[in-house]
């Protein structure tokens, strides 16, 4: 993990996103729902694994009041060290609307991570919605940066909900 993930309180709730910051795979839509969630859990904090074209973009939206503090980017990783840096976490978060086979879902859920993810192509062949994950109504899409952080904010609130859906996860 991040040595700047040390500097989070030691009750802080992590949220993964692993992927290309790039417009198609939607990482603008992951902050802005964390900054939606932290709200109403302010012990949230999210591990963006990656690199892109979007990365200054996002390195400036954390930098905003709302999520100052609260976001670690760790770069590119080679893939083995990006999945064991996402399965510290508590949790993954995933907005893209272009997958097709939802990989990264798999593998989230393979290291034990709930998974909330805008509904899409290829993400309900990976979660079962309230079982290792929930699933989130992609419409409208004006507001669906709010119903992706409430989502975060509900799984993140309710620790034993999130043990059991990352039990579940793991079994499959």
């Amino acid at each position: 993990t991040p040595p700047a993930t040390a500097e989070w309180p030691g009750n802080a709730v992590v949220v993964a996103s692993l992927g290309r910051l790039a417009p198609e795979k939607s990482p603008l839509m992951v902050l802005e729902a964390v900054a939606v969630a932290a709200g109403s859990s302010p012990g949230l904090r999210l591990l963006v694994v990656g690199s892109g074209p979007s990365e200054a973009v996002l390195r400036s939206r954390a930098e905003l009041p709302d999520l100052a503090g609260r976001v670690v980017f760790s770069g590119s990783l080679p893939r083995p060290e990006a999945l064991a840096t996402i399965a510290g976490a508590d949790l993954f978060a995933f907005a893209s609307r272009t997958e097709t086979q939802g990989v990264v879902l798999a593998e989230a859920l393979a290291a034990g991570l709930p998974a909330v993810a805008i509904d899409g192509p290829g993400v309900r062949d990976s979660i079962r919605d309230g079982v290792d994950g929930v699933i989130v109504a992609a419409d409208p899409a004006g507001d669906r940066a709010d119903r992706l952080g409430a989502a975060l904010s509900d799984v993140a609130a309710d620790p034993e909900w999130r043990a059991s859906m990352a039990r579940r996860a793991r079994e499959d």
